[in-house]
């Protein structure tokens, strides 16, 4: 086998004079944040859901590894999945809701956080391309989400 050196879609496509697009080649980073309180809105029960962000309307990279979601302890055996609405693309595709498209499971049982990305896959990013954006879903699996119990969460995108 002999050695190569290779280059990334980005250096080869300058190096031929070819325009990268933005949201693959570079672009500002902004963070959406989800805010406690959540349990004051009422007792829900097992799979009760909790809208954390709405990404805005366009094309735009989850970066999941730079993202973290913070709670407060939902009790025993519970577990937290995150993932998205159903929503349409901008060429009008329409794209299924996934309850645990960006992290399976988390546990939630005590008071602590995670860095959702265990559903991204190798690149632990997500390109949200919508037209009318998209919610960002936190469910809570194996038990109510109680009055006072809170979630804390940070979603880094890039533009």
């Amino acid at each position: 086998m002999a050695v190569t050196a290779q280059k990334s879609l980005q250096v080869g496509n300058a190096d031929l004079g070819i325009k990268t697009p933005a949201y693959i080649a570079k672009g500002q980073m902004f963070c959406l944040r989800s805010s406690p309180p959540v349990g004051d809105y009422g007792i829900g029960d097992a799979n009760s859901t909790i809208a954390l962000v709405k990404v805005p309307a366009g094309r735009y990279t989850l970066i999941g590894f730079l993202s973290k979601v913070c709670h407060s302890a939902f009790g025993t055996a519970r577990t937290m999945d995150i993932g998205w609405d159903a929503y349409t693309k901008e060429d009008g595709t329409p794209v299924a809701a996934d309850e645990d498209g960006i992290h399976s499971a988390a546990d939630v049982s005590a008071a602590g956080s995670f860095v959702p990305l265990d559903e991204l896959g190798v690149s632990q990013s997500k390109v949200f391309d919508s037209r009318e954006g998209v919610t960002i879903r936190a469910k809570v699996e194996a038990g109510a989400i109680l009055t006072g119990e809170t979630v804390d969460a940070f979603f880094v995108f890039q533009e």
